[in-house]
């Protein structure tokens, strides 16, 4: 395997994202490639700021404002319909005084 296709796969590999085959393949290349090997190292090691850690989850945020949203919309349902509600019995009551 080239040594440019190892190095666009690392990445991937240090994130365990892919096959068990493509990985295979990466270790066999890595034990006889010192700069890959070299690369490998480096970016194990690196830590990305802002990146998230074990503990939270990718859409932690997304998943948060989403529910947000959604027990808003509910809420406001709610409140509309109770308002139309007694409006709609006054409406009722007026029409069958006439």
């Amino acid at each position: 395997m080239k040594c440019e296709v190892v190095r666009d796969l690392i990445p991937l590999y240090d994130e365990k994202l892919c096959s068990a085959e493509t990985a295979a393949l990466l270790e066999e290349h890595i034990k006889t490639c010192t700069d890959c090997k070299a690369l490998l190292k480096m970016l194990s090691k690196t830590e990305i700021p802002g990146a998230y850690t074990n503990e939270l989850k990718p859409f932690e945020k997304v998943n948060r404002t989403l529910r947000a949203r959604a027990i808003a919309l509910i809420t406001l349902g709610i409140l509309l319909l109770a308002g139309l509600i007694p409006v709609g019995c006054v409406c009722v009551r007026c029409k069958s005084k006439r």
